[in-house]
């Protein structure tokens, strides 16, 4: 089996090399020039936390050091490494989930987990976030959005893989693909729906292509907001509008 992280990197002449030596010593440490460090698992780390913050902020600073994460290269190889983990696994499995005495609900969010963030699956009250919502990964069939479940999963699997969320004990990558098949396989575009479309030059000419649906009322704390001129907004300030103001609503 694979360690979870490995580290390679020559000899240095940095200031703080000996002492990324010493902490080494609390995993696996190998060869000498170059030298590789295997972290076997999560526990591991914690039980280690103060040397591997150590290890995994001094080595990106060696020159042609690399690093792999369950068995993958890590790309590129900076001390933003670390913070990810550290967001993922100490933060909020550690002293997060850990201290918690409401362990199963601590995970309760859009997709079982906290940080995946960056796709909205629930209606929400906090209008700020930057989300894209799951609906506006799809195509337009008539009268017919086709959901598309697969852009959905790659989105999530994507954010899970660069936020190194599998670090994490209990994130089941599993559960999120279940969400995202929980949802509608088409939304029927009625009078609760507008179409957004890009003008695009096809064979015929300029054309009208549909790209995306929005709710036809976007509502602020229960407030209307009033008709939007949609066609005379960019995709860009459409895309900006929604991530700052859409709030979800019943399908």
């Amino acid at each position: 089996m694979s360690s979870l992280i490995t580290f390679t990197f020559p000899k240095s002449r940095i200031k703080a090399f000996q002492e990324l030596l010493n902490r080494a010593e609390s995993f696996t440490l190998s060869g000498c020039d170059p030298f590789t460090i295997e972290i076997e698992s999560a526990t591991e780390i914690l039980e280690n936390w103060a040397d591997f913050m150590v290890v995994a902020t001094v080595v990106p600073k060696i020159k042609g050091a690399r690093a792999w994460f369950m068995g993958e290269d890590v790309l590129p190889f900076t001390s933003d490494f670390f913070y990810k983990i550290q967001d993922s696994l100490y933060y909020c499995y550690q002293n997060g989930y850990n201290e918690t005495s409401f362990q199963s609900a601590y995970c309760d969010s859009d997709w079982g987990c906290k940080l995946l963030t960056d796709t909205t699956r629930f209606h929400t009250d906090n209008i700020w976030a930057m989300a894209r919502h799951w609906y506006r990964y799809g195509r337009f069939e008539e009268s017919v959005w086709k959901v598309d479940k697969t852009a959905i999963a790659h989105a999530l699997l994507t954010e899970a893989k660069n936020k190194r969320l599998a670090v994490c004990p209990i994130f089941n990558l599993a559960q999120v693909k279940e969400y995202v098949e929980t949802l509608p396989d088409e939304i029927l575009i009625d009078e609760r729906w507008t179409v957004l479309t890009r003008t695009e030059l096809t064979r015929d000419g300029f054309k009208e292509i549909p790209f995306g649906i929005v709710p036809s009322d976007i509502r602020v704390h229960d407030e209307p907001l009033g008709p939007i001129d949609w066609g005379a907004k960019s995709e860009e300030e459409i895309n900006e509008f929604l991530d700052k103001w859409l709030k979800l609503r019943d399908l």
